[in-house]
């Protein structure tokens, strides 16, 4: 029961909220794209299955199991069966995944395997709106591209395949820069409040990635061409509209008090801490806590998150089971830089949004995260996205090879009332 019950609650409830998410997709297309999806869901659920089984294989996502006792702690808790669990707002900035795991061991049975089963559909759900973003702003076939990517990435399928916040994090993401630039496309009050909901929502779950959804909206509201159908004046609506909404919702005051944690000393003693307490801590000597160290510190950081670990980092079994991936990865750089500087320069002002979470994110994590585990697992925000650039950046290569103008890549935009 412990684990057929979580399975049939994410079969059954999974294929509803897929094909939700499906609709819109033209036909043919969405035939393709289910298959894909369907084939990453089981790939994820088999590995948590088995994860669950020999729980002696969890060798990297040590937290996992203080999400799964805490979360049926607190679904017994809410069914009378066990004592009262609290967590204070402070708790609530770090620990809103427990709510959402215990809300499914409520609903569902209070088992372990819930959390990292739904995982699984998250990550999923991930790959249909990547596609949906990506075909927004590209071909078709680039967005199958990128989809393919995140759908069989040997890593995001052992991060969608365990109990930790990642993946809801990166789907709530994900939504909230699609639907932004559905906004500025055209004004829709039902997108709005789903754009608030998410951005909220992440809040909750990891608080600080809702500083760069909203950094990603305010810093691109002046960005946009008329023949694109964004309007300066709509854009300025959105941000205006947001920003009430998060207002009445007591939000704003929560971002102030989370955003305290976020000066450049207290970003040295986090970094410090991670690197001297890990055994795959890097730049021991850094110090991040002025402009001026953080600037030094910037080249090694962004190295090591979007292109580590590196061979001399490969000090134990953990991180060189990476090493095929990661020769993968490497394979794959030149595609993403041929893709970033081909959406850069031809297409910037729609993309916009994506450019500044991936850019700012980036360079966040390069400052905070002192060892090599945290940054491969933490990054997963950023290769999500990145993933776009490096399908695109394969069909620039392919129009070049045969001569075909890749122009024909970037999606003509709709009308500004469609």
């Amino acid at each position: 029961m412990s684990i057929l019950v979580p399975l049939l609650s994410v079969i059954f409830f999974g294929s509803l909220l897929i094909e939700l998410s499906l609709m819109g997709v033209p036909t043919a297309e969405r035939r393709r794209l289910r298959v894909i999806v369907l084939v990453g869901l089981a790939l994820r659920l088999a590995l948590a299955v088995v994860l669950e089984v020999f729980p002696q294989f969890r060798l990297f996502h040590d937290d996992a199991g203080g999400y799964e006792l805490n979360a049926m702690a607190m679904a017994r808790a809410w069914k009378g069966l066990g004592p009262p669990v609290v967590l204070t707002w402070h708790g609530a900035l770090t620990h809103g995944y427990v709510y959402v795991g215990a809300v499914l061991c409520f609903l569902f049975g209070v088992f372990p395997l819930h959390l990292a089963a739904w995982n699984g559909l998250f990550g999923v759900l991930t790959v249909i709106f990547l596609y949906r973003l990506a075909r927004h702003l590209f071909h078709s076939r680039v967005a199958f591209r990128a989809a393919l990517l995140l759908a069989f990435m040997p890593s995001m399928i052992v991060w969608n395949s365990v109990a930790i916040k990642d993946p809801i994090m990166v789907l709530l993401v994900t939504v909230s820069l699609y639907i932004y630039m559905l906004l500025r496309r055209r004004w829709s009050t039902v997108l709005l409040l789903i754009l608030v909901a998410t951005v909220s929502a992440s809040f909750f779950i990891r608080f600080y990635i809702s500083y760069f959804l909203i950094l990603s909206i305010f810093l691109t509201v002046l960005v946009g061409r008329t023949q694109e159908g964004t309007s300066r004046v709509r854009n300025l609506l959105i941000v205006a509209a947001f920003a009430i909404a998060v207002g009445l919702t007591g939000l704003s005051r929560n971002l102030s008090q989370g955003l305290e944690l976020a000066n450049l000393e207290q970003v040295a003693l986090y970094r410090a801490g991670m690197a001297s307490t890990a055994n795959s801590g890097f730049g021991h000597d850094l110090d991040v806590s002025s402009p001026r160290g953080a600037l030094l510190a910037l080249p090694m950081g962004l190295a090591v998150v979007l292109f580590g670990p590196f061979p001399w980092q490969m000090r134990s079994l953990l991180p060189l089971s990476t090493l095929p991936e990661m020769l993968l990865w490497w394979y794959l750089v030149p595609s993403l830089w041929r893709g970033i500087r081909f959406a850069f320069t031809r297409s910037f002002s729609r993309g916009a949004p994506v450019f500044v979470f991936c850019i700012s994110l980036s360079i966040a994590y390069s400052l905070t995260l002192g060892n090599v585990g945290a940054a491969v697992r933490q990054r997963t925000q950023i290769f999500v996205f990145l993933f776009v650039f490096v399908a695109l950046g394969q069909f620039v290569k392919y129009c070049h090879k045969h001569r075909i103008n890749p122009d024909l890549l970037i999606r003509p935009p709709a009308p500004a009332g469609g």
